[in-house]
């Protein structure tokens, strides 16, 4: 059977397609197209129509699904604010550091 898996890089194409092993559940290796490519997603969501219009049958919790998309949020949140912080601290000690005059 098939299962939507997430990758270790969680910041580009976080999602791909394993081929499970139906009596350990283990994974087999990776799905490959009929080109050889083995598909990435950048969402669960994009993942799920691959399989729908591909006629993969997929085995996935939902709740897996959901945490997946919760996980992808607080990163992307967690990303900008780190980005405003970086910019605020650079533009708070080039104004601290300025000479007066």
């Amino acid at each position: 059977y098939y299962a939507i898996s997430l990758t270790s890089d969680a910041f580009a194409n976080s999602y791909y397609i394993s081929v499970m092993d139906g009596n350990t559940g283990e994974e087999i290796q990776g799905y490959r197209d009929s080109h050889g490519d083995m598909p990435t997603f950048g969402t669960v969501d994009e993942a799920v129509d691959y399989c729908y219009k591909n006629d993969i049958d997929f085995e996935n919790a939902a709740f897996s699904m959901v945490m997946w998309g919760c996980q992808a949020a607080m990163l992307i949140t967690l990303g900008v604010f780190s980005a405003v912080y970086i910019a605020l601290s650079g533009a708070t000690k080039s104004q601290s550091t300025s000479p007066a005059g």
